[in-house]
């Protein structure tokens, strides 16, 4: 059975992180709910005896330019993308769910490669706060 990694808030909101074995991811969010959490992230870590140690020293996300021609984005783009995951959270979406439909739209601006790296820094398990 896969293992699978997972961030949580606790009904008092506390961070709690933690692994848990389930056929599917959906089985796996079910089951960290069903723990009264609020799943954060949730990602695959293969089998039980599989399971990587977590990296020593893991910083929070990095979103710093690439080059100093890199696309900047305008503000208004930064209201509507937070307004959007704002909207997609309060629906009942996890952060991670959220940031993976952002991250599906297509606009060719700056924002796409940000919610791209954004996700794929909040499924490995980085902290957001």
């Amino acid at each position: 059975m896969p293992l699978f990694k997972y961030i949580a808030r606790s009904q008092t909101g506390e961070k709690v992180e933690g692994a848990i074995g389930a056929p599917d991811r959906r089985a796996a969010l079910l089951q960290i709910e069903r723990l009264g959490q609020v799943p954060v992230s949730v990602a695959e870590a293969g089998l039980a005896s599989e399971a990587p140690a977590p990296s020593p020293g893991r910083k929070w996300f990095k979103l710093e330019r690439r080059s100093s021609r890199a696309p900047r984005m305008k503000l208004k783009e930064v209201l509507l993308l937070t307004r959007e995951m704002s909207d997609l959270l309060a629906s009942g979406m996890t952060l991670g769910d959220g940031l993976h439909t952002l991250s599906r739209r297509k606009t060719g601006k700056a924002q796409d490669q940000l919610v791209a790296e954004l996700r794929d820094e909040i499924i490995q398990g980085t902290s957001l706060s």
